[in-house]
């Protein structure tokens, strides 16, 4: 798949990077891992309706 906008991004995260730490962070002097499925929700509940091509609108 041919990535053409943001949202294909997140996509092929689903799809081909499914990683139980996608990305990390330091909090606390302790670093926590986010994961692709915690990384791809967080950025669809953030999202505004419609620009996700799957959600309604």
């Amino acid at each position: 798949m041919e990535i053409r906008t943001l949202c294909d991004i997140l996509t092929q995260l689903e799809a081909r990077f499914r990683k139980p730490a996608l990305l990390c962070y330091k909090s606390g002097g302790t670093w926590r891992d986010i994961s692709t499925d915690e990384f791809v929700s967080t950025v669809r509940s953030l999202s505004r309706p419609g620009l996700d091509r799957r959600a309604p609108g």
